[in-house]
């Protein structure tokens, strides 16, 4: 008798072990795939006994597998065997499973809005250099944008168009340079897109939301702290050229002497890349012409007066 009770202890205790692992497996496969897909929308939804599908039907158990919802247009199923098919079971594998599939889905939908904001301050702010086809049309559209100047007329713009500029900017982008002010955009710093996005706030916008205040210049610290660090882990090597003029603004618009040193040589090195290529050489040297402008002003004021 002790020797069959022990048997059967013995196998209750395989079949539950066995069960455990099974739903450990299966957890941790389904997360493995979903986070190889792109972000989309999780539904994980209970429903007294049964489960609710991402089109709000009541989907109970059914095939002896549970129906959590969708993630990315794709069914999840979990389980399969009959005995997932209680509804004890599937509730165990439904807590555990909403609380994994809900932090993953909290990590990719950021990670999918931080991404799609980068865009659209990239393609706002570089619409023009980014196609294969840029050239002097594209730069003249960009320098507009870029330095308050019309190539066409051949003047600065008129106050107006400024202002028109300015609160197009304000209005699209406002609230996001107050989310970078208070740390909400720190994270982006580790990508050069996330950098880029940032030197394009911090440094341009900034000057276009807050034209005529000190509050312009608030960010300039800031942003320059990041594009050091960047340029200290390597992250500006491969980055567009153009694209590069801005990473080094922030040193332009430093009042630190040594700064200014730095700069100069970032440019220079920048020209040598580009020396083959007519149209960013040419915005490359401007770049350098401007910075020992600034320089000059640096040496002799020690700061920029008209702040």
């Amino acid at each position: 008798i002790f020797i069959l009770v022990s048997f059967v202890t013995y196998c209750f205790c395989r079949i539950c072990s066995k069960r455990r692992q099974q739903r450990t497996n299966m957890l941790s496969s389904i997360s493995k795939r979903l986070l190889s897909r792109p972000a989309g929308m999780l539904r994980c939804l209970s429903s007294g006994e049964g489960l609710l599908s991402s089109t709000g039907k009541a989907s109970g158990i059914v095939g002896g597998a549970c129906l959590v919802g969708t993630f990315a247009g794709a069914t999840i199923l979990v389980g399969g065997d009959s005995r997932v098919a209680q509804a004890e079971d599937a509730r165990d594998v439904l807590a555990d499973i909403r609380s994994r599939l809900t932090r993953i889905e909290k990590r990719l939908y950021s990670t999918s809005r931080d991404a799609a904001k980068q865009h659209e301050l990239f393609g706002f702010f570089y619409e023009e250099c980014i196609k294969d086809d840029f050239g002097e049309d594209g730069l003249t559209r960009s320098v507009r944008l870029w330095y308050g100047y019309d190539m066409i007329e051949n003047r600065p713009l008129t106050a107006q168009e400024k202002l028109d500029q300015d609160e197009l900017i304000k209005r699209n982008f406002g609230e996001d340079l107050e989310k970078f002010m208070n740390g909400e955009y720190d994270h982006w710093e580790n990508t050069p897109e996330g950098i880029s996005a940032l030197c394009i706030l911090g440094d341009q916008f900034s000057r276009n939301i807050h034209r005529g205040s000190a509050k312009a210049f608030e960010a300039d610290e800031k942003t320059l702290g990041i594009v050091q660090k960047a340029i200290k882990g390597g992250l500006d090597k491969g980055v567009e050229p153009i694209v590069r003029t801005f990473w080094y603004l922030p040193f332009m618009h430093s009042e630190k002497p040594e700064i200014h040193e730095q700069c100069l040589v970032l440019y220079k090195n920048l020209a040598e890349e580009v020396e083959d290529d007519p149209v960013r050489a040419k915005m490359v040297q401007d770049c350098i012409n401007f910075e020992v402008d600034h320089k000059k002003i640096i040496d002799t004021y020690g700061r920029y007066p008209h702040r």
